[in-house]
């Protein structure tokens, strides 16, 4: 996905000249927004990258539809084979889920439950497991990926979403979404019902690109490399309330 900057004494607030109920944040659901930037995706239609003036929530506008989600999310986005990148990016990955999943445990005690939405080929799960004997969890869409997880021993993977597993409220010690956030529909529903999941004092660990990093401004890069990245988060702005 290409991006196209918006000069700063061009940048208009959506509700000037649209119908500002179609910029309403995904997030907040505030409808003042700014255009901070065009992008494109792979097929070459055409997007705002807006940003919320409310909580800093950055959001593709208009959302992309059913179609161009279908087409996001094609098969080959899982890898055609066993895993989803050439060895030395998947050697990578390993290393750093393992620092990961040594941090995320720190002070977790023996048989502790975690949850991992969107758990992908289960890599991080399998790095937990390592890590400390926890009960552990994983939600994965059907696919490749899903696949690839639910060959892990002594997880227990859910299928579908996770408004579909059918999990019990004040269960889980630690919840991770990585690089989950983004691509969620209905974000703030999502945390709430996660709020609900967790134990009185448990944790949740959320990763996402940071599009005001100085990563991004070298690159060029707003972290909405495809119409998958429905919605961004500013780390330094994004407001949300405790439950």
């Amino acid at each position: 996905m290409s991006t196209e900057s918006v000069p700063e004494s061009r940048s208009p607030r959506i509700g000037s000249h649209a119908n500002s109920s179609d910029a309403r944040c995904p997030f907040c659901a505030e409808m003042v927004a700014t255009s901070w930037c065009r992008t494109r995706d792979e097929a070459g239609t055409s997007y705002h990258v807006c940003m919320c003036e409310a909580c800093g929530t950055a959001f593709l506008w208009p959302a992309p539809g059913e179609a161009e989600l279908i087409r996001a999310y094609a098969s080959d986005y899982y890898g055609a084979g066993e895993t989803k990148f050439n060895p030395i990016v998947e050697r990578f990955r390993n290393c750093f889920s393992k620092s990961r999943a040594r941090h995320l445990t720190r002070g977790l005690k023996a048989g502790a439950r975690i949850l991992d939405v969107g758990c992908g080929d289960g890599r991080l799960l399998r790095n937990f497991q390592q890590a400390g004997r926890y009960e552990l969890h994983g939600i994965e869409l059907p696919g490749r990926a899903a696949e690839r997880a639910g060959r892990i021993p002594g997880m227990q993977l859910h299928i579908g979403t996770l408004e579909a597993a059918g999990l019990p409220d004040a269960f889980f010690d630690l919840v991770t979404l990585v690089h989950v956030f983004e691509h969620l529909p209905a974000p703030r529903a999502t945390l709430d019902h996660l709020a609900n999941l967790m134990r009185p004092g448990g944790r949740l660990f959320l990763a996402f690109p940071n599009i005001t990093s100085w990563q991004a401004a070298l690159t060029e890069a707003t972290g909405f490399t495809s119409t998958r990245h429905g919605i961004c988060p500013c780390s330094s702005r994004m407001v949300v309330a405790s439950p």
